[in-house]
């Protein structure tokens, strides 16, 4: 599910980037994971995953 950079994300595609990596997130998997695997940013992950209200964890 890789994007080039700087291309907008919006609607079903948004919901998708923002779903997936909360609910993973919420299983254990880490932020840098999801970063990779939707080619964006660290901070690009991080946004969503706050806007749906995961609790956020420590650095380990």
């Amino acid at each position: 599910m890789k994007r080039r950079k700087g291309v907008r994300v919006a609607n079903v595609e948004r919901r998708t980037l923002v779903t997936q990596p909360a609910t993973g997130y919420a299983g254990g998997a880490g932020m840098r994971r999801f970063a990779v695997w939707t080619g964006r940013s660290y901070g690009f992950v991080d946004g969503p995953l706050r806007e749906v209200g995961a609790p956020l964890r420590a650095r380990r």
